[in-house]
C-alpha cells in the first residue's frame, strides 16, 4: 500500500491536494476522483490530476501540505 498525495483542478470545485491510501497509481486517482465527487455536489469537472508525491505505508508518515496564500480569503 502506499500514501499519494494528488492534487487536482477543473471547474465546480478549488484546487485541491487529495492525500489517499491505495495499492497502485490508478486506484489513487480513482479514489480521489471519487471523493472529490462526494465532496462537491454537483456537476464538477476535473481538468488536471497530478501525482505530486508517492510514499510506502510505514509508521509515522505523512505530508506536509501548504496553504495557498493567493486563494486565501479575507
Amino acid at each position: 500500500m502506499f500514501l499519494y498525495r494528488l492534487e487536482a483542478s477543473g471547474q465546480g470545485f478549488p484546487p485541491l491536494s487529495v492525500i489517499v491510501l491505495a495499492e497502485s497509481d490508478e486506484q489513487a486517482f480513482l479514489h480521489a476522483q471519487a471523493q472529490i465527487e462526494r465532496d462537491f455536489l454537483g456537476s464538477i469537472a476535473i481538468q488536471e490530476f497530478v501525482l505530486v508525491q508517492k510514499k510506502p505505508v510505514v509508521a509515522g508518515q505523512a505530508y506536509t501540505v501548504e496553504k495557498r496564500l493567493d486563494q486565501e480569503e479575507g
